[in-house]
């Protein structure tokens, strides 16, 4: 059926108008006046914006009172510590708890740009990644990767050596700034992390206070540490703290990476040897190494090093401060000796040109030998 427009058009025409109307509809495809206009295509419907105090959050008390008295007693520096990080209270509450007593406080989930904020952070956990057969090795790696953390960028907030199997191994706790783009509000998150490890109570309570320090030395907001008893019968400290998140993904402001060379040696003490000189090699060229070891591999050993780089953001793109690549020589040799005087003079040659060489290796390669080596590319 022809639409009204069609209609007009062709009864101004001259005999025979129809019949031209008809060979452009079959040229174009579809009928005059009844054609589909695509709508303009939106990536995602616009969120209305949020007013302020419209959304009320609650935070519960993890722990129990004997006496409705002591609970609201502990909530007061609760609700201080809630305004100190610039968080809108609307009060609490205290609560019966089976036969004891706890609290809630009622807060604001959003803040508004203002100069009291929450901090932007992120919290995350390095862990060692090969045991150690002695406790005191654990915990002099774990003391080095906290002092490397802080050198780099990092702020370490707690070591922890632990049994692993029949070996130990340690786990270090450490903030990161978040360089979350500026935005008119934000969300508050209360985010907790477990410290610590103690046979009683008592021990947990007086370890509070220092964590508690701790936690504002490393940029964070505390809101709490409390003991808890987990399941294995051992004391640890709950810490609650406030975060400012935005929406969209998190930009740290450091990241952790790692190298793991090629080359082998037949012995550990020589992969460790080999380790601490490429770790020389990433201090000269300004980039903290957070911790070294060697590896199983194969019949040989290997090594690794983790080591702290700089985020540099540029719209929706990130880039390493610093990162290793792999230059693989497209000549060879009939010698490894002249594989291995090749290698010295790339090493040399890749050094000058500011690209500082960490590793390197020679191999068979068919009947002949050539070489590899790893090198750190700088963000300028």
């Amino acid at each position: 059926m022809r639409s009204a427009i069609a209609f007009i058009l062709t009864a101004s025409l001259f005999p025979g108008a129809f019949a031209a109307v008809d060979q452009l509809e079959e040229k174009a495809g579809y009928t005059v006046g009844t054609a589909q206009v695509p709508k303009p295509p939106f990536p995602r419907p616009v969120q209305p914006p949020v007013t302020p105090g419209t959304a009320i959050a609650e935070y519960a008390d993890p722990g129990e009172y004997t006496f409705q008295s002591d609970a609201e007693e502990a909530m007061e520096p609760r609700l201080a510590a809630f305004r100190a990080a610039g968080i809108g209270t609307l009060g609490g509450r205290t609560f019966k708890k089976g036969s004891r007593w706890s609290f809630v406080i009622e807060y604001l989930p959003q803040v508004q740009h203002a100069a009291v904020m929450p901090p932007a952070v992120i919290l995350n956990s390095y862990e060692s990644p090969v045991p150690f057969w002695l406790e005191r090795e654990a915990e002099a790696a774990a003391g080095q990767a906290r002092s490397a953390m802080s050198a780099g960028g990092l702020a370490p907030l707690s070591a922890r050596v632990y049994k692993s199997g029949k070996d130990y191994a340690f786990r270090v706790d450490y903030a990161v700034k978040d360089l979350m783009r500026n935005q008119p509000s934000y969300d508050i998150e209360i985010k907790s992390f477990d410290h610590g490890d103690y046979t009683f109570e008592s021990d947990a309570e007086e370890a509070a206070p220092g964590l508690l320090s701790d936690m504002r030395r490393a940029g964070l907001a505390p809101i709490a540490a409390a003991p808890y008893r987990g399941a294995d019968r051992r004391w640890r400290l709950r810490a609650d703290h406030a975060v400012r998140v935005n929406k969209g993904p998190a930009r740290p402001s450091h990241s952790m990476d790692r190298y793991e060379p090629a080359e082998t040696f037949t012995f550990d003490s020589g992969a460790l040897e080999a380790a601490g000189a490429a770790a020389a090699r990433f201090a000269s060229a300004g980039v903290k190494t957070v911790h070294r070891w060697a590896r199983k591999a194969g019949r040989d050993y290997g090594f690794g090093l983790d080591f702290v780089v700089r985020n540099i953001y540029s719209g929706y793109a990130v880039t390493p401060s610093a990162k290793v690549l792999t230059y693989s020589s497209p000549e060879t040799f009939t010698f490894e000796s002249e594989a291995e005087e090749a290698l010295e003079a790339k090493k040399a040659a890749f050094d000058g040109q500011g690209l500082p060489a960490v590793g390197g290796r020679t191999f068979k390669s068919g009947r002949d030998y050539s070489f590899s080596l790893d090198y750190l590319s700088i963000a300028r």
